[in-house]
């Protein structure tokens, strides 16, 4: 699903990334030969693309456009989703063409809402993941946005104001979208103004993901160079499909919460449309009653469909020992864990209370850590812990205080704001954990 307006024929991205598919189509997983392919290009308008398999009489791609916003239709039932491995080669052709149909476009808008009702109504029959890419702000149309930037409350309490939602059709849409197992993923391309906090809720609530782009242009080598590389790679990614995961452990536990790109289904049932293999999901456990057992058990089980179609169940089990010793929890505990799990604490405490609620809880879980070490196992009573076992954890959390998620906005504008609370929440631990990590210098002679 492609911009073709003129903000994406300025920045270059309608070409681009029709040379990027095109390369990157044989990359496709498609083992069975079943994975089909569609492309829907809008603006103020919605453009369908019907593809020819190879070697028909007529092996050039058809437009067909439809400008009714309040209730898009499909205007043919054929070849709007084609079997790759039967349109390769006009389906590469077609993306050759495509920039050369709309390069005297004039149109600034941008129908991205109803271009997405247009995609769920292709595939909501046997389920997709449709990738959204963009270079503007929704202003027409289903889920229509305002500028909603104000730089005079940037840095104060009301900042938090626009970390929220402001059209509810983007949550609603993602829940549907779930149900019928299509996966949102959205690639934000923009100079201005973004409304991310919003557009995010796609592939929040249908286990997608979401990559921005500030300032993108084609022109510069860096941004084309990086665009093509996680793009291809994104395509080429072999993931889950249609999934539930549901965790379980021993009596006394109880999970409390769930924390990643799903939707809950349930108290305990996770579901994803897509499961990608470079995401990360934290679960909250809670301790019900006293454990007088030497050894738990959690166990977490995934039922995903792969790429080839074969319907798969996957079953991890974990038993962790149980002690009464306070310098046992603190010697095993994983820090990169810990950073995650607060890290997704601060954005949800961002979102619900502010900044300022969010930053002074990390600050506080900073001196309850340290201030535990110090009472009870400082001065001896470790048993000869270490104290490079428990620095980590603060160090992690006290960076991620100061970081562009929580600390108050020195930049023109919100956006990197909202962009580093998607990598907080969607990113794997070792990814987070290096962009909070502090580089760190041995001065010892």
């Amino acid at each position: 699903m492609i911009e073709v307006g003129h903000p994406s024929l300025v920045n270059g991205l309608c070409a681009t990334i029709s040379r990027i598919i095109a390369e990157a189509l044989p990359r496709i997983p498609n083992a069975d030969g079943r994975t089909r392919v569609g492309f829907i290009g809008f603006d103020t308008s919605l453009y369908y693309f019907s593809v020819p398999r190879d070697g028909s009489e007529n092996n050039e791609p058809s437009m067909l456009v439809v400008s009714d916003l309040d209730e898009p239709f499909l205007p043919t039932p054929d070849n709007l989703l084609v079997t790759l491995s039967e349109c390769m080669a006009n389906v590469q052709n077609f993306l050759e063409k495509l920039p050369t149909m709309f390069q005297d476009n004039p149109q600034t808008g941008s129908a991205m809402g109803s271009a997405l009702r247009a995609g769920h109504r292709m595939t909501a029959a046997i389920g997709a993941k449709i990738t959204v890419l963009s270079s503007s702000l929704p202003n027409a149309g289903f889920g229509k946005l305002e500028n909603r930037e104000r730089k005079d409350i940037l840095g104060t309490s009301k900042e938090g104001g626009l970390l929220q939602t402001q059209n509810a059709f983007y949550k609603s849409f993602a829940v549907e979208c779930s149900k019928n197992q299509v996966s949102i993923d959205m690639f934000l391309f923009s100079s201005a103004y973004q409304d991310v906090a919003s557009l995010s809720n796609l592939p929040r609530y249908t286990g997608g993901q979401t990559w921005f782009y500030p300032g993108w242009n084609a022109a510069r080598p860096e941004d084309a160079i990086k665009l093509a590389q996680e793009f291809t790679n994104y395509l080429s990614a072999e993931i889950g499909l249609e999934a539930v995961l549901r965790v379980r452990a021993s009596t006394g536990l109880r999970m409390s919460a769930f924390y990643g790109n799903f939707f809950n289904r349930s108290s305990d049932l996770c579901a994803f449309p897509s499961f990608p293999r470079d995401q990360q999901y934290n679960v909250e456990v809670a301790i019900d009653e006293t454990i007088n057992r030497d050894f738990v058990f959690l166990q977490a089980a995934v039922l995903h469909t792969s790429c080839n179609g074969s319907r798969r169940i996957r079953v991890m089990t974990l038993g962790l020992p149980t002690t009464d010793k306070l310098a046992d929890v603190y010697a095993s505990a994983d820090s990169q864990a810990i950073t995650t799990y607060f890290s997704h604490k601060a954005v949800e405490r961002a979102l619900s209370s502010g900044l300022d609620a969010a930053r002074d809880a990390l600050q506080s879980k900073v001196i309850e850590i340290l201030s535990t070490y110090r009472t009870n196992l400082a001065g001896g009573s470790s048993g000869g812990l270490s104290t490079h076992l428990v620095i980590p954890i603060p160090i992690y959390l006290a960076t991620n205080r100061y970081s562009s998620t929580c600390e108050p906005s020195r930049a023109p504008c919100v956006v990197p704001r909202l962009d580093q609370e998607c990598w907080s929440e969607e990113k794997r631990t070792d990814t987070l954990c290096k962009l909070l990590n502090l580089e760190q210098f041995d001065v010892r002679s």
